[in-house]
């Protein structure tokens, strides 16, 4: 090949190299933004909620069937949002701390949130069974 030839090849190879990172971070943005807007409603709710409750029981000091419901629709969105935060983290290459759940960068050894020794394992793929987790269970794992 000549030289023309061969630059043309390597150009190429960087090209479709460029071409990918830039899907991925491309695809990492849309996640984070979904995330955020999960995070936002997830703030309304529970401002609702709060609302709510706070009404209701000056009223008559009973929450009451509407903020059973908010709160079912709340554990549902962090459900969802935790998804998207285990597959942003893993598109990242980051590992996840067993102990809090927080994403922490790929030669790090201890969890910048918690402190807890990590092991060596990367963020998993994200579980969809995990996303089918009713309400109760996740309340019962944040307690």
């Amino acid at each position: 090949m000549g030289f023309f030839e061969e630059t043309f090849v390597k150009a190429k190879e960087v090209f479709d190299v460029a071409g990918k990172k830039t899907s991925e971070a491309i695809t990492i943005q849309k996640l984070k933004v979904n995330a955020a807007s999960l995070e936002s409603q997830i703030a309304r709710d529970y401002e609702a909620l709060g609302r709510l409750i706070y009404a209701e029981s000056r009223e008559n000091g009973d929450s009451g069937e509407a903020a059973g419901e908010l709160m079912t629709e709340i554990d549902g969105k962090r459900i969802h949002l935790e998804s998207l935060q285990a597959e942003i983290a893993h598109m990242k290459g980051n590992r996840l701390c067993r102990s809090c759940g927080s994403a922490n960068a790929p030669g790090a050894v201890f969890c910048s949130r918690c402190g807890e020794k990590l092991g060596m394992e990367k963020a998993a793929e994200p579980n969809p069974a995990a996303e089918e987790t009713s309400g109760e269970e996740q309340a019962d794992q944040e307690s």
